[in-house]
C-alpha cells in the first residue's frame, strides 16, 4: 500500500468515528439538555373537587312559582361571591339575592 492510500484510509476512518459519536448524541443528548422525564401520577387517587356544584338554571315553572309566592322580586345581574363574576340574580324582598347559576344565596348589602 501507498503512503496516499493509508492516509486515505486513516482520515476516513477518523471521520467514520466521528459520524458515529455524532449520530448516538443526537437522539439521546447528555447532561443538562436532557429531555425531562415524563411526570407520573401518584398511586393514590385523586381527591374530588371541593368546588360548589353547579345547578342549572331554574325553569319557568320553578320562576313563577317563586314570583307567585313573593319570594322573589325581580331579576337582575350582580357579583356573584362564589362564580366569581356577574351573574344573573333573583333579588329577593329583604335585600338579599339569589344566583341562578349556582344557587348561592348572598344576604342584603353584601358585595
Amino acid at each position: 500500500m501507498s503512503d496516499y492510500l493509508t492516509a486515505l484510509v486513516g482520515a476516513g476512518t477518523t471521520v467514520a468515528v466521528g459520524l458515529t459519536v455524532m449520530g448516538r448524541m443526537v437522539p439521546a443528548p447528555a447532561g443538562r439538555h436532557r429531555a425531562k422525564r415524563p411526570l407520573l401520577l401518584p398511586d393514590e387517587p385523586l381527591t374530588e373537587q371541593t368546588m360548589p356544584i353547579p345547578h342549572v338554571v331554574l325553569c319557568e315553572t320553578e320562576l313563577t312559582q317563586f314570583l307567585d309566592a313573593d319570594q322573589v322580586v325581580a331579576n337582575e345581574s350582580a357579583d356573584c361571591p362564589t362564580c366569581c363574576r356577574n351573574t344573573f340574580h333573583a333579588m329577593n324582598r329583604d335585600g338579599s339575592r339569589r344566583c341562578w347559576t349556582c344557587s348561592t344565596t348572598t344576604p342584603a348589602g353584601a358585595r
